[in-house]
């Protein structure tokens, strides 16, 4: 058991360390995409991830390191979520943080 804990710890540590660069994904209801904080249709969404992907490695940025912190609105049909997920996969975005958005104002 102490040895799971340890390895969560060292790759939370790892993906929240200050080398990492991150795209923010945030997923609403409706459904409603926004990426860096900027809205996007569902048709353009992985044209303007690798968009965002480019930018970052053509600075040097390693694509390996690249972290996607993925939030999502509880009410999000799984839908449009596996469709994002297809995206990532698609552009070989394999390092990707998880998180819901609370429901308690």
């Amino acid at each position: 058991m102490k040895g799971i804990f340890c390895a969560v710890l060292f790759f939370t540590l790892l993906s929240c360390s200050p080398g990492s660069k991150e795209i923010r994904i945030d997923v609403k209801p409706g459904p409603k995409v926004y990426l860096n904080d900027q809205h996007v249709d569902m048709v353009n969404f992985e044209k303007k991830l690798q968009q965002e992907v480019s930018s970052l490695t053509a600075t040097g940025y390693p694509k390996e390191k690249l972290v996607i912190e993925l939030t999502v609105d509880p009410e999000t049909k799984r839908g449009i979520l596996a469709d994002i997920e297809t995206s990532m996969r698609r552009l070989n975005l394999r390092k990707i943080s998880y998180h819901v958005k609370s429901t308690t104002s």
